[in-house]
Formats: C-alpha cells, structure tokens, sequence
C-alpha cells in the first residue's frame, strides 16, 4: 500500500508535497471512506505500532488515531507529556522521543500554542525530533500545521464541490471565539487550497495577519493566488468556501509566553467581526465551514463535519508513509 516516494514521509504539514501527492491522499482516503471495512485495508499495518505524544491533549485526535491504526491492523499507543513530567517540548522530550519511536514504525506528536514561547517553536520541535528518528513523524495539531485535519476539511469540499477544486474560490474569515483556535489549521488549509488550485482569500482585523514568511512560501510552492486584506469582506460573497477561524493574533507571545485571557478579551472587543453569516449574502451552495466546531453548512442545512472525515484522512496518510 505504500506508495515508493511517500513511504517514510513526515507528515509535519503539506509545505514541501506535491499537488499530485495530496490528490493521491485524497483519492485513497475517499476510497477507504466508501469501503471503510474492506478486507483488502484490513492488515496495511499488521504488527505495526504508532506512537502519540500529547503535551495539548485531544480526546478527539486520541481516539481517532487509535480506531485509524486498529481499523488497518496496526496498533496507536498514547503519551500525555505532562503525566511523564515534560511541562514543555525541549531537549529532554526530543532524546525520549527519539529512544521511544525505536518501539514503533511511526509517531505522532500534538503541541499547541499553549505549550510553547513563541511563534514556530512546535514545527522546530517536530522537525528536529524527526532528525533524531528514523520513523516518520505526524504532527497531530501544531502552530503553524495540522495536516490531517486539512486533509479531511478538503476532502468535505470535494464532497460537496466536486472532485476538480481548481478554480473554486475560498474566503478565510476571521471570527471571535471563546477559545481563540490555532493558527495551524488556517495554513494547513491555505496550504492545501493553493496546491489544489483554489482562489484564497483572508479577511482579518488589524493585528491577526498570517505569517508573511508561510505565506510566501504556500505561494511560491503551489504557483497559486492568493489575496490578504484587512477589514470585513464585502456583503455579497462569490466565495464557494467561507471558511470561519478564530485564530490568535501576532502579539500572542508579546511577554514570551502565550496570555490567552488577553486574546480573549481582544477578540470580544471586535465586535463588528462577530456573526458574520447575519452580514453577508453567500452564493447558493456556498460550503460553510466552522472551523471551532468542524461543523460543514450548505445553505441553511447541516452538511456534516470534520470528524469521520478525520478519520478516513488519517488512516490514508498512514497506509501510504507506514506500510511495506
């Protein structure tokens, strides 16, 4: 099942693949989406372990990945950082995780903004604990990454779009939240839109722009358009995904650590921003996307949700980097 230039690949974020690469994700994982138990899926990862370490924990992800490894035949064993003693990712976790991943054929790990000091600290992370491995490694959800969820996001566009996204125009909107999300999530998709040849937009307010620097690279890799403006979109919307996010601000590490009471307060301050389907007129069939919740909306109907996408995504990015 692996396939010889994706067996072994770290699945950090979708920077460095290929849009063919993503589409055969894509492809293998709507395919085990429609045979979920297909004998032929059965043993991909016989005797194969997956490791996860958790420093944010997901009950969610968690899960997900245990039923993702069992349902291909392998088996997902999970980490909490904290119940181990590891507060923080640094040197000490990147030398244990390095002599634990000998036990298994791939790891995971999930670090927040909470966990962390600053902006691009969890890729670091990631990428140097990939150096101290010989296994591939995932990112289950970082700062600036979290390719499984963009994944099984792309694949409810492709649903409920059609399989040829090339074209189709997407809105990243920033809206408020009790739980500021992070900005892993909006690059990972603004990654993905670009390679699959989606027109990206995102509106924000004054202080939530993304990384200049991710952004230059999404561009230059996929050769794709995208457009950043500051200030609410324009009441009618041509857009075929609006793509709803309360990602945090730049000045999130302003003391060198993250004061998440104070992006709280921040957010609810702008108040304009606050329900932003009640202000604009969307196309018919327009895809709502909340990006909190993982609830998907066609029109004024519930369309589904991220999870059992999640799952499916995730169970093909296994098969295709772990297998063989």
């Amino acid at each position: 099942m692996a396939d010889t230039l994706l067996k072994g690949r770290d699945i950090i974020s979708f920077a460095e693949w290929e849009g063919e690469e993503i589409l055969k994700a894509l492809e293998l994982a709507e395919e085990m989406r429609e045979k979920r138990f297909y004998p032929g899926f059965a043993n991909i990862l016989s005797q194969r372990s997956f490791l996860m370490f958790f420093f944010s924990i997901s009950a969610q992800r968690r899960f997900s990945f245990e039923v993702s490894a069992a349902e291909l035949g392998g088996a997902a064993f999970c980490c909490d950082m904290k119940d181990e003693g590891f507060r923080t990712p640094g040197e000490n976790f990147i030398r244990q995780a390095g002599i634990l991943s000998r036990y298994a054929c791939g790891a995971g790990v999930r670090v927040l903004e909470e966990n962390l000091s600053g902006w691009g600290e969890g890729e670091d992370i990631l990428r140097r604990f990939s150096g101290t491995s010989d296994i591939p490694v995932f990112s289950l959800g970082h700062d600036t990454g979290d390719p499984c969820r963009g994944l099984s996001e792309v694949m409810l566009y492709r649903r409920m779009l059609g399989e040829d996204l090339e074209g189709k125009s997407i809105l990243h909107l920033w809206v408020p939240g009790s739980a500021p999300g992070a900005r892993g999530a909006l690059y990972e998709s603004i990654r993905l839109s670009l390679h699959l040849g989606m027109k990206v937009r995102v509106s924000h307010p004054e202080g939530y722009s993304p990384s200049p620097e991710i952004i230059d690279a999404a561009r230059k890799k996929s050769g794709g358009e995208i457009t950043l403006e500051e200030g609410f979109p324009e009441e009618s919307q041509e857009a075929d995904v609006v793509y709803l996010c309360p990602w945090m601000s730049g000045e999130s590490f302003g003391s060198g650590k993250l004061d998440i009471e104070k992006e709280r307060e921040k957010a609810a301050s702008l108040k304009k921003w606050g329900s932003p389907l009640d202000k604009m007129k969307l196309k018919d069939k327009a895809v709502v996307i909340d990006n909190l919740s993982g609830r998907v909306f066609s029109g004024d109907s519930p369309a589904g949700d991220t999870v059992k996408e999640m799952l499916h995504a995730q169970k093909a990015l296994m098969a295709l980097t772990l297998s063989g």
